[in-house]
């Protein structure tokens, strides 16, 4: 059996720090600092904790700025079940840290420690940062596969976005400068604010779940979201509609919820989901509308490659004065397929009727999108491509005094940018381009624009 004790340096100055290790035999060994190191590290890994615990203590008390020292006291301590002591040691070594694997080590001593306090969150944060200074691509790769499982662990996730979006019609409005109205066979100039304004919108997003239960085979998640959306006008558009202002389009709208999802057969490929939410929507600043939504759905695995999905939803608007009330029922089917060479194939089909005393609220929507994502990078980047097209119809218009059509044709393309990875958010950039033709002037609009984001790159 063997044990281990610590003696004091001998004589001051001496750089080597000597380390009696007493076997039955009595016999003495003299450590280096780099040795104490080594055999520290080893006693870790093969469970010696104590002992790596106090080999690193002694290397502490020689120099409390060795960070490699720190990072071993740091996993000696959060197996002890010292777990502030491993993250105070962690941190350390941190702010020490002077090159990218010693950052890297120490982000994940952070992590761990975190996590082991069942910090979660804060623990995913410092593993995106040492994803950010990972050494080699088989270290980030670690780093994302100790980041992904800790979210799995976390009851808690949240989901963050923003986006700028330049556009050559912020307010959602008519191309044309005049138009007929109430079926009068005249013109009728049209309004500043009421025609096409140029600007640029700049969107916040926060969505955040707490899971309150989870099983072998479904969870369920109390959900919270957050969006806003705001504009600033440009020059042009200010001298267009003298007075109006960005913020006179600015929306807001929070929902709370639960969310759940399970899976009906053993091999898991049929699943259920369902969800019911409440929430308020603001425009201009002022409150517009209440909602409460209600919804279910169903998602099948065709193959470890095809998916069906469909989804039914009711949605109940209070209207806040001068706003009516709506209700509104939606329909939704999907189909993704993975292609051969890792690309991915979208489909969706939609129906949506919206009932109200109010005639623009009154109506029947139809549309379709199909999306097509490259799985080979383009010149280092993913590109992914989309085209929609729908159809909007009113039996009665109080603009026409008949029946009201608008058909809409859109086309996007998104590019990411993996190689501008920060902590693992990347860029994005997104072209778009609409049109929509209506059976008045009033009612045609087109509009281009690009947005740039950011997203979680895992």
């Amino acid at each position: 059996m063997i044990r281990s004790r610590l003696l004091a340096p001998a004589l001051a100055g001496v750089t080597a720090l000597a380390l009696a290790v007493t076997t039955t035999l009595a016999e003495t060994v003299t450590l280096t600092p780099a040795q104490m190191r080594v055999v520290a590290s080893e006693s870790v890994v093969k469970g010696l904790t104590r002992q790596g615990y106090d080999l690193a203590s002694a290397l502490l008390k020689r120099d409390s700025d060795d960070v490699e020292a720190l990072l071993i006291h740091s996993r000696a301590a959060r197996d002890l079940g010292k777990l502030e002591e491993a993250e105070t040691s962690a941190r350390r070594a941190w702010s020490l840290a002077a090159d990218k694997p010693e950052k890297y080590a120490a982000a994940k001593a952070i992590a761990q420690a975190l996590s082991s306090q069942r910090k979660r969150t804060r623990a995913q944060l410092w593993l995106r940062r040492a994803a950010h200074h990972a050494p080699s691509d088989l270290s980030r790769n670690l780093a994302i596969r100790d980041f992904q499982y800790v979210r799995s662990r976390n009851p808690w996730s949240t989901h963050l976005s923003f986006n700028i979006a330049p556009s050559d019609n912020i307010n959602n409005g008519s191309q044309s400068q005049t138009t007929e109205l109430f079926g009068l066979p005249l013109q009728f100039a049209l309004s500043g604010t009421s025609r096409a304004l140029s600007g640029t919108e700049v969107s916040l997003g926060f969505d955040t779940r707490y899971r309150l239960v989870e099983t072998e085979r479904g969870t369920l998640h109390a959900t919270f979201g957050l969006d806003h959306r705001t504009y600033a006008l440009s020059a042009e558009a200010r001298r267009q509609a003298p007075g109006t202002r960005g913020s006179d389009f600015n929306t807001t709208q929070a929902t709370v919820g639960l969310k759940a999802r399970t899976a009906l057969t053993e091999d898991r490929r049929l699943n259920w989901s369902g969800n019911l939410d409440t929430g308020r929507a603001w425009y201009a600043g002022d409150p517009y509308l209440d909602f409460v939504r209600v919804g279910t759905g169903l998602s099948y695995g065709l193959s470890p490659r095809s998916l069906v999905q469909a989804e039914v939803t009711q949605e109940w608007q209070t209207g806040i004065a001068p706003r009516p009330d709506a209700d509104i029922a939606r329909l939704r089917a999907g189909f993704a397929h993975l292609l051969p060479g890792g690309s991915r194939i979208d489909l969706s089909l939609g129906w949506e009727e919206s009932q109200s005393a109010a005639t623009y609220l009154d109506y029947t929507r139809r549309d379709a999108s199909l999306r097509l994502a490259l799985g080979k990078p383009v010149w280092g980047t993913q590109v992914s491509f989309g085209v929609n097209a729908s159809e909007k119809h009113h039996d009665m218009s109080g603009l026409t005094g008949g029946v009201r059509t608008e058909t809409t044709f859109g086309a996007d393309m998104t590019v990411v940018f993996p190689k501008l990875d920060m902590m693992g958010f990347v860029p994005s950039v997104t072209l778009r381009a609409s049109r929509t033709d209506g059976t008045i002037d009033l009612l045609d609009k087109s509009e281009t624009g690009i947005g740039f984001g950011i997203k979680s790159a895992f």
